[in-house]
């Protein structure tokens, strides 16, 4: 039987500013996870809660594993 890669789908996701790195507090509770619905609802314009540089949300196929 030939084997197959594993399917990994994110439930939750930290939204990080381009210019400082720092996460993003979720727009609904303030935490720093993100559901993906909640990064599709927040799309746009924003701006970062700690180094207050201005930067676009916009919902993405790929993303960054960090460990």
């Amino acid at each position: 039987m030939a084997k197959k890669n594993a399917i990994i789908v994110a439930v939750a996701l930290e939204v990080h500013c381009p210019f400082c790195g720092e996460p993003q507090p979720c727009p609904g509770n303030e935490s720093q996870m993100w559901e993906p619905r909640e990064v599709e609802a927040a799309q746009g314009e924003r701006v970062c809660a700690s180094c207050y540089k201005p930067f676009k949300l916009m919902q993405q196929s790929r993303v960054s594993v960090g460990g």
